[in-house]
């Protein structure tokens, strides 16, 4: 079962841990069903959006996971679920992260709520993922993950294994609490 954990300093502002991911899920599948007939509405986004809340909805409870919703002007934006390591040196894992088509910066901040959840929990500031597509890698990139070495990029059908070491990034920097953040990020708004 999951169990909860505080996080102090770590928790970013409007951020919180989820217990019920499939209840944050399906409210923002009502976001995305009132989104879809927008002419403004970008179809790959909503399509990709609409699969991670899917995954949200399906897969409630996974062993050794945190899931975390951010909320933006009372309404939840988005989940990003971490998979802990195995082992204490271990690298953290980003399973899935879903954001409200109509928002922007709250990838990077999720990003920056995983890097510091990983600091605590395993000593490390290291993220794994591995990314859906091209255009999901190329996001990551500019937030400094780098794609495995043995990535086959001629395959277009695989998934992208990505990691990122903050300690060793020229996109991360420590803040005056210590805490890592991206040097330069959008502040989570709706567009």
């Amino acid at each position: 079962m999951q169990t909860p954990m505080t996080l102090g300093s770590a928790l970013l502002p409007g951020m919180s841990t989820v217990r019920d991911s499939e209840a944050i899920a399906t409210s923002m599948e009502r976001v995305l069903n009132d989104l879809a007939p927008s002419p403004q509405t970008d179809p790959l986004r909503l399509l990709g959006t609409n699969e991670m809340v899917d995954y949200f909805k399906n897969n409630k409870m996974i062993e050794n996971t945190e899931t975390f919703s951010y909320q933006l002007n009372d309404q939840n934006v988005g989940l990003v679920r971490l998979k802990m390591p195995k082992k204490k040196d271990g690298d953290m894992e980003v399973m899935a992260m879903v954001t409200d088509p109509r928002t922007r910066g709250v990838g990077s901040t999720f990003m920056q709520q995983a890097m510091n959840h990983a600091v605590k929990m395993t000593g490390q500031p290291v993220l794994t993922l591995n990314a859906m597509d091209r255009d999901a890698a190329a996001a990551y990139e500019r937030m400094g993950f780098k794609a495995d070495s043995d990535y086959d990029s001629d395959d277009e059908d695989q998934m992208i294994p990505m990691r990122l070491d903050a300690s060793n990034s020229d996109k991360w920097e420590k803040n005056n609490t210590g805490n890592f953040q991206l040097k330069s990020r959008l502040a989570p708004e709706f567009r």
